[in-house]
């Protein structure tokens, strides 16, 4: 039978210590124990039985899943400031652990396959959520960040053997509704948009789901072109929530 027990962040710390100490009097008698802190509030998972449990845990595991919210188009703007479509196509989605936990923090895939079939989104209009991971089982921990790799408008991948929607040779793209095609700012030089969380970082608990929505907003600003002409450029943005489920 596994419980999980929670604490605030003044009572945790010293439930642990004595947690400890009333282990290594009393031994593993019937029960385990595994403790997980997220910035101080914890959470400590009481494994008992008969016969007694094997006090070797299992790493404590639970799942997350990607959704991404579709930028809602701007009625009030003119054809030649609104994105009627907001073209990206993902190589590869990630979530980061928290650097604290370790000294080398590291990146977690959680959908397989999109390096070598990479899919081209559509991040504007409609209602509907695109689904960029399923449930994917990671270990239970502290996440600070989703990555997502995006094709690189220089490696002239091909998608299932049809050419971008953007035209040839781009791939991340905004298309406003006056037909102008215009390259998506805000994803770094190595092809990558790092998508910070709204709460700073999220718990991934034992057995259980969490959800990251992202959502995703085209902003507009003036810049000079290589040929020194002022010109639209449209830019990315995006930021990630936690909805939690239980398993």
């Amino acid at each position: 039978m596994l419980s999980l027990l929670r604490f605030p962040s003044k009572s945790f710390f010293s439930f642990v210590a004595t947690l400890l100490v009333t282990i290594t009097l009393a031994g593993c008698g019937n029960s385990c124990f595994v403790a997980i802190s997220n910035n101080g509030n914890g959470v400590v998972a009481v494994k008992a039985g008969d016969p007694p449990p094997v006090c070797s845990l299992s790493p404590a595991m639970g799942t997350v899943s990607l959704t991404a919210t579709r930028a809602t188009p701007c009625q009030q703007c003119t054809a030649s400031a609104r994105v009627d479509h907001l073209y990206v196509t993902v190589r590869g989605v990630q979530v980061r652990t928290d650097s604290s936990a370790s000294d080398s923090p590291e990146w977690v895939a959680l959908q397989s396959g999109l390096a070598l079939q990479p899919r081209q989104l559509d991040l504007a209009g409609g209602a509907d959520q695109e689904i960029l991971a399923n449930p994917t089982r990671v270990s239970a921990g502290t996440y600070t960040a989703v990555r997502l790799q995006v094709v690189d408008e220089n490696s002239g991948a091909v998608m299932h053997g049809r050419a971008s929607l953007c035209g040839a040779n781009l791939w991340n793209c905004a298309v406003l509704a006056d037909g102008t095609i215009q390259p998506l700012r805000g994803i770094s030089p190595s092809g990558e948009l790092l998508v910070p969380l709204d709460t700073n970082d999220v718990a991934v608990l034992p057995d259980s789901h969490l959800e990251l929505r992202l959502a995703f907003e085209p902003r507009f600003s003036l810049s000079l072109s290589d040929s020194r002409v002022l010109q639209n450029t449209t830019t990315l943005s995006a930021w990630a929530t936690a909805i939690r489920f239980p398993q």
